[in-house]
């Protein structure tokens, strides 16, 4: 997940993850960037978890939530990426 801005914007991004109930190895990965704050970033991501969930008819536990939010410094531009790896 990656968000571009400009000078005095608020950018940011986040990413979530979360198992199937009762199937080994199964799970929902989503994400969400733009110009909003880590509350909104998180409560989005989650918000996605649970309808992707709704739409395959499978209960989910969401194991973990990350997101970052910064305002670009003046006369800058600013990027942000959030990325999850997966180490078997």
């Amino acid at each position: 997940s990656r968000a571009e801005g400009k000078s005095g914007e608020v950018i940011g991004a986040g990413i979530g993850y979360g198992r199937m109930v009762g199937e080994a190895g199964s799970g929902i990965i989503c994400e969400h960037h733009g110009h909003h704050s880590e509350t909104y970033l998180i409560a989005k991501i989650r918000e996605k978890l649970y309808k992707m969930a709704e739409i395959r008819a499978k209960e989910i536990v969401v194991n973990d939530l990350k997101a970052k939010s910064i305002e670009v410094e003046e006369a800058k531009f600013g990027s942000v990426v959030v990325a999850l790896v997966f180490v078997f």
